[in-house]
């Protein structure tokens, strides 16, 4: 397997669901006959600390988001950016998430 640019996890480093990106402390929630899995992005710690070891989790400031439909093929669909929705958080590790319907109607 080859690791486009664009990727920062190593080769050895095996993950079925997500092989292009880190997901840790998954949480899952079904909504309409999907699952949607959000997790920690390790990436902004591992750029800003490295291979060392010494994640202390300030740089975590977004979250991961996967779904899969059949629990076989998974769809990345990139990181919700926590510090621009929400700028006080200083660290978004293990998330959870609820859903709440608006006044449109749009869940």
């Amino acid at each position: 397997m080859k690791i486009s640019e664009n990727c920062y996890k190593l080769e050895n480093t095996a993950n079925p669901i997500s092989p292009n990106v880190f997901c840790a402390d998954p949480t899952g929630v079904e909504y309409n006959g999907r699952l949607y899995i959000y997790g920690t992005n390790d990436h902004q710690e591992y750029e800003a600390v490295g291979d060392d070891g010494k994640n202390d989790y300030v740089h975590i400031k977004s979250i991961v988001m996967l779904s899969t439909d059949d629990m076989v093929n998974w769809e990345y669909h990139g990181f919700i950016d926590i510090a621009k929705i929400a700028p006080w958080i200083v660290n978004s590790w293990a998330p959870s998430v609820t859903s709440r319907v608006e006044a449109d109607g749009k869940t």
